[in-house]
């Protein structure tokens, strides 16, 4: 066999094999931003893509070669539930991957530029969760999202999961010292109708008499409204905005997504998502309609489903 650059038996001269180069650009499929430190492999050889998010193969056999890019963007790996409450759920890394073909010319450079889906974490908005505690009191907890700086949670009407509002009563006036057989019945019949008032009045007032009729209330389901009230409902904030920089909740996430929508985008579809809730407020052991079924079904509806824990 002749090598290279020799002369074969029929005396012609044999043409060198050539070499190409190919230089992979690897970007963002939503905005074109360059993608740093993705892995790229082509022909066997694998390089990671620099600053400008390319990656440069030189001495390569001309023709066609798969090209293989990958890139964890391990800042973003999430979970998703299986169940919500008790926490039930599944880790993923935050992985995309894209193979092309690149058709390798000998003695050229060749350009490939290849998009892939980036998973982004949306830090400006926050599902933050405080949840029921029995004890030393009844807490009913609270599920809300914050975007920002504005809020939004599910509540009952402001006054109508508290105990019904009852005026003390008012003892009979004293017995005067000349009082007659018939006045002394009276003060006693009114004496026994103001103590059964006193006692019904203290039970209602008691922690007992407040949860209990709360609790009762909670099953059957009072008037809901976004943030509680129409003044906190008109100025966007949750009563327990920022609750997280207290250290005061139990479970918080920001939602991470793998799609070409903005973070004004995702704050109004949110904004959008809390206006239009309306209905009762009730607990039925995660269902009903609550602070929980408003936050699960905003991140259902709004894809907002992979999370990331914080």
């Amino acid at each position: 066999m002749a090598e290279l650059g020799e002369k074969s038996a029929a005396g012609k001269a044999v043409k060198p094999l050539t070499k190409g180069e190919v230089k992979v650009s690897v970007r963002d499929v939503c905005t074109g931003a360059r993608i740093e430190d993705a892995s790229v492999v082509v022909e066997g050889s694998e390089s990671k893509t620099d600053s400008s998010g390319e990656a440069v193969f030189p001495g390569l056999a001309a023709g066609a070669n798969e090209v293989k890019v990958n890139k964890h963007f391990s800042d973003a790996d999430y979970i998703t539930f299986i169940s919500h409450n008790p926490k039930i759920s599944r880790s993923f890394e935050a992985k995309s991957s894209e193979n092309d073909l690149v058709l390798i010319e000998g003695d050229k450079t060749t350009k490939l530029r290849v998009e892939i889906p980036v998973f982004k974490v949306v830090e400006s908005v926050r599902f933050c969760r405080i949840h029921l505690k029995l004890k030393p009191k009844l807490d009913y907890g609270h599920w809300w999202i914050e975007v920002g700086d504005k809020s939004y949670g599910w509540w009952p009407e402001e006054g109508h999961l508290g105990a019904k509002e009852m005026d003390e009563p008012t003892p009979p006036a004293p017995l005067p010292a000349d009082a007659g057989m018939a006045q002394k019945i009276s003060h006693l019949a009114l004496s026994a109708s103001y103590r059964a008032e006193l006692a019904r009045y203290q039970t209602n007032n008691s922690d007992a008499g407040f949860y209990g009729q709360a609790i009762g209330k909670t099953f059957k389901g009072v008037p809901g409204i976004l943030n509680g009230s129409e003044y906190l409902k008109g100025i966007e904030k949750d009563d327990h905005h920022g609750d997280w920089k207290l250290k005061l909740t139990d479970e918080d996430y920001h939602p991470v997504i793998v799609d070409c929508r903005t973070k004004d985008e995702i704050h109004k579809a949110i904004r959008d998502f809390a206006f239009a809730y309306s209905g009762e407020w009730s607990w039925r052991f995660e269902f009903g309609k609550n602070c929980h079924t408003f936050q699960k079904d905003a991140m259902k509806q709004l894809k907002l489903d992979k999370v990331k824990e914080l």
